[in-house]
């Protein structure tokens, strides 16, 4: 729950949608989407929705974030007749900068690839291995040729 509501306050600021509060909310969403604070903030997030998705399947995935979005109501009503605008309300010509970042979110949910493991060197003896994953997945050490003996 926590990291999708982090990726859609994302969105809702690059939709417009705080434009209110200046710059600051513009400057949190820049940090948290671009390097390097993204490999520690919003990869992190997306890797979390990506495991939701597993977890709960597509269907219960997308029907969170179209709620978290507010646009449920936007695309479940055929002819979508507005109501009288209410405090909290989300302006009519917001929707569709907010389907835009939904389904950018959704996209980079389903095609975003984890980081690579963090490789980590070793000095054993008189010859450099390094700390691998080899194609079966199992972990193991690997000659780096940077040493004889």
């Amino acid at each position: 729950e926590h990291p999708l509501r982090a990726l859609v306050f994302q969105g809702q600021v690059m939709a417009g949608l705080w434009r209110r509060n200046g710059t600051s909310a513009a400057s949190q969403a820049l940090n948290y989407a671009n390097t390097p604070l993204c490999l520690q903030l919003r990869d992190l997030d997306v890797n979390a929705l990506q495991l939701g998705a597993l977890l709960l399947g597509p269907t219960t995935l997308l029907s969170m974030v179209l709620h978290r979005f507010g646009l449920e109501s936007w695309l479940t009503n055929v002819g979508f007749t507005p109501h009288p605008p209410e405090p909290g309300d989300i302006p009519l010509e917001m929707y569709a900068p907010l389907a835009e970042e939904c389904l950018l979110l959704m996209l980079l949910v389903a095609t975003e690839l984890p980081n690579e493991p963090i490789l980590r060197t070793t000095n054993v003896g008189s010859t450099d291995q390094t700390w691998h994953t080899g194609g079966d997945g199992g972990a193991g050490l690997g000659d780096t040729g940077g040493g004889g003996g």
